[in-house]
């Protein structure tokens, strides 16, 4: 099912935000994959794992890899030049708040669930089998998907641990 909604979206985003299209990365490779299996330490939902079947997430603008990208993309390999979070989720603005959200390939969510549940260990331990796998640029908004059953729930920084909102 993945094939056909990411072949919809990448046909829009030439034509409507090519800008956005030349984040998306290759299909996650095999190590990737086994990194993700092993994180979560059981068989990771099918459709979950799907998503980074076409695209091992985005390419993020510079900054954000050198602070949580893997090495190639921290040596100018992986990212783009935008100035601009172009995250495929969408999100809004108001003012001067802007909220749009990318998909991070595989073993940046991973790192980042860690990152959370080393500050934020309530999460961890109130909701072991969620992956934090997409997030604005200020990291205030996070998008974690349940490796079991393919929930998706929003939290922020600023809310209660438990408060995730599905």
């Amino acid at each position: 099912p993945w094939v056909v909604a990411w072949s919809r979206m990448r046909r829009w985003q030439r034509e409507h935000a090519p800008d956005t299209a030349l984040t998306l990365r290759r299909p996650a490779s095999a190590a990737s994959k086994a990194a993700l299996a092993e994180f979560a330490g059981f068989a990771v939902h099918p459709l979950v794992a799907g998503i980074w079947d076409v695209h091992d997430g985005q390419r993020p603008p510079r900054p954000f890899a050198v602070r949580f990208g893997s090495a190639d993309e921290a040596s100018n390999q992986g990212t783009v030049e935008s100035k601009r979070w172009d995250g495929i989720f969408g999100g809004y603005q108001v003012y001067d708040h802007v909220v749009c959200t990318m998909l991070l390939p595989i073993e940046t969510a991973i790192a980042m669930t860690r990152m959370v549940h080393e500050q934020v260990p309530q999460i961890r331990a109130a909701h072991p089998s969620r992956l934090a796998f997409a997030l604005d640029c200020e990291c205030r908004k996070i998008l974690f998907v349940d490796l079991r059953d393919g929930g998706v729930f929003a939290w922020t920084r600023s809310a209660d641990p438990d408060s995730f909102v599905p």
